[in-house]
């Protein structure tokens, strides 16, 4: 199965028409980036949806528990009901099968495929690229400061690019996911991230028992 992951990225294809950038390439922030990603667009596909789906897993967790406050708060008696025990089994299963699963998932998709693979296919066209300079681009740097870049290019440019597609783009799913269902509940609940510390702690004095119970 890990085989499958690390197979994903060919580290030693044949990819000469990258490994000598231009002078677009190397002016532009955006092309550079784009010339070393593209190469690996799949790996990418699967880490930006494998962070969209944890993030929508992970929001579903406080939802979960507002659900069960509300079948407890209304219970008539001391058990519940046939549909809010499937509803509460259904919960569980996310909670204890699915979440880890797309944690396992994500982890396999940054760790195996994306970190080793990535990084050093970054190193090698960069590797590849240098040896055909001419003696004058040696003469004129220090040796240092020439491998420090062809070791040190890969894994910032790796490390920054799973942070924008992990990091980031968790944040913005989880932030719009939360305003959207605290706004259905409130519109002072989905203003409420961006109000003064006495704001919210008023908004959720207020609305917090109405909010559960209505979830």
């Amino acid at each position: 199965m890990y085989k499958t992951f690390e197979k994903m990225i060919d580290i030693f294809r044949d990819h000469d028409t990258h490994e000598i950038l231009d002078h677009n390439q190397r002016a532009s922030v955006w092309n550079f980036y784009w010339n070393y990603v593209s190469q690996v667009k799949g790996s990418m596909i699967l880490l930006f949806v494998a962070g969209f789906v944890t993030a929508i897993v992970d929001l579903s967790i406080p939802l979960f528990i507002g659900r069960i406050t509300g079948y407890v708060s209304h219970a008539k008696s001391d058990a519940l009901s046939s549909n809010e025990m499937h509803a509460i089994l259904i919960m569980a299963f996310v909670i204890i099968v699915l979440r880890p699963f797309i944690h396992f998932f994500h982890d396999l998709v940054t760790n195996q495929t994306i970190a080793a693979n990535f990084t050093n296919l970054i190193r090698w066209q960069n590797h590849r690229g240098l040896i055909r300079q001419g003696w004058g681009f040696f003469q004129n740097d220090f040796a240092g400061r020439i491998a420090n870049r062809v070791m040190q290019t890969g894994p910032s440019l790796r490390e920054s690019t799973v942070a924008t597609l992990t990091a980031v783009w968790y944040l913005l799913t989880y932030g719009i996911s939360s305003i959207i269902i605290l706004a259905q509940q409130s519109w002072t609940l989905s203003r409420a991230p961006s109000s003064s510390p006495d704001i919210v702690a008023e908004v959720f004095a207020t609305d917090f028992n109405g909010g559960l119970k209505g979830l």
